[in-house]
């Protein structure tokens, strides 16, 4: 496991006690196997800081747009915190290096799964809840899900949730060319596969997602484009 003073410098904010934040990185199987020596998994932390996340969330896309009613305002949230979107803040933060998983876990890729780093992420959120109350944990996320809210777009982009027909638009009102999908690797047994498909620009490789299914994987590339787009959009892009 990397070392965890690795991890608290790019969280941002000072502990003075670490417990919760080494709690928060025990994944379930790592205890069972070690049931003896860990006494608790980020299970309970990971429900805190759901519950966090709802909030902060919910409070984002109510002031970002005044004119939507509460079922948009809905669909926006949960746009906002969906697995794929919270798997990609922990592996921004390399949160997988510091877990602590089981071996059997680790050999299925549970290092790098999106629901086991999403569950992560929620837990180490209900972790700076606990030691930094409600303002810490939105000064740590804030950025996090503004940077995705650019991504998501408007209330019809969350309700629609098609990043391919977005991706496919935005590229072709801009360069008049079609994007094109391409399955590079599958894996895990025949009941649990995973895919990767990578979307091209000609040969330029704009996005590469997973997913369960094919059709997931091309909405998580598309949906990478296109924060690759609008990172690229931004001053000093």
């Amino acid at each position: 496991m990397a070392a965890l003073a690795t991890l608290l410098e790019r969280i941002g904010l000072a502990f003075d006690d670490t417990t919760c934040i080494t709690q928060a990185l025990v994944h379930r199987s790592f205890m069972h196997e070690h049931a003896s020596g860990v006494p608790a998994s980020n299970e309970r932390l990971e429900f805190l800081g759901d519950a966090v996340l709802s909030v902060i969330a919910a409070e984002l896309v109510y002031q970002a747009y005044p004119a939507a009613d509460e079922g948009q305002l809905t669909e926006m949230r949960a746009a906002l915190i969906r697995t794929t979107m919270l798997a990609d803040h922990a592996r921004a933060l390399g949160l997988g290096a510091f877990m602590r998983i089981g071996r059997g876990a680790e050999r299925g890729g549970a290092r790098d799964n999106d629901n086991v780093l999403a569950d992560g992420f929620e837990a180490l959120i209900g972790a700076i809840y606990q030691s930094h109350g409600l303002a810490g944990a939105r000064t740590f996320l804030e950025p996090r899900l503004r940077q995705h809210m650019a991504v998501i777009g408007t209330v019809d982009d969350a309700r629609a949730d098609d990043f391919k027909s977005r991706l496919q638009r935005d590229v072709q009102r801009s360069l008049n060319q079609t994007p094109r999908y391409r399955t590079v690797g599958t894996s895990g047994p025949d009941h649990q596969r995973t895919f990767t498909i990578e979307v091209h620009l000609g040969e330029q490789v704009l996005g590469v997602g997973s997913g369960s299914s094919k059709q997931a994987a091309s909405q998580d590339a598309a949906r990478r484009a296109l924060e690759q787009r609008a990172a690229l959009e931004q001053p000093g892009g």
